[in-house]
């Protein structure tokens, strides 16, 4: 799979003349420093050319990341979405065939790392530059996490009690799949999910 991606990737890169990048940049009103496009990813600064990305460190994505961030410069609509109500990955056209792949992969894996810790899990949340959200629901955590510009991913967890399971979803806005196909968007939550059971940053 590894292989995959960053052939995929490799390919796309090559698709990122300077012509397109100059376009993808007015698109998405970011900023275009030299040959390089500048944007965010979660909390990461990265640097975009047809050579490659490298984060602020001169550290690259993984194969997976940086394949999400080719196809969402490339794919950027002329008119962008206002963001809408939240969804789960479920309710996504088309994806069906992953869908048990993405909550065993996102939401089940939260669930089992945290489980009656929610304080925990909102403290790495905030760590990994999530807003804390007043949750009218009454989640123990409510967190939005800016995946890329106009594309937000939400996290709500309830944290296990003496007659609960913990429970955790992870919502996208609407109007994601405008901006990113199925399987960018699932590595989008399963790359997130991967960052909040970890230690590192």
């Amino acid at each position: 799979m590894t292989d995959s991606f960053r052939d995929a990737c490799l390919e796309v890169l090559q698709r990122l003349t300077d012509p397109i990048l100059d376009q993808s940049a007015r698109r998405m009103g970011i900023h275009r420093d030299g040959e390089d496009l500048c944007i965010s990813c979660f909390d990461h600064a990265y640097r975009v050319k047809s050579e490659g990305i490298v984060d602020e460190q001169g550290g690259a994505p993984t194969d997976a990341l940086g394949l999400v961030l080719c196809r969402y410069i490339l794919g950027y609509p002329t008119e962008p979405a206002p963001q809408g109500r939240k969804i789960t990955f479920r309710e996504l056209g088309g994806a069906g065939p992953l869908v048990s792949s993405f909550v065993r992969n996102t939401n089940k894996i939260i669930s089992s790392t945290y489980y009656a810790d929610a304080n925990a899990l909102k403290a790495r949340c905030i760590q990994l530059h999530g807003r804390v959200i007043p949750s009218d629901a009454g989640f123990d955590v409510d967190v939005r996490f800016q995946a890329l510009p106009a594309v937000p991913l939400y996290l709500q967890f309830n944290a296990a009690d003496d007659l609960f399971p913990a429970q955790t979803t992870l919502l996208f806005a609407e109007t994601a799949e405008r901006y990113l196909d199925m399987q960018s968007l699932f590595i989008l939550g399963t790359y997130l999910a991967g960052r909040l059971i970890s230690q590192g940053l």
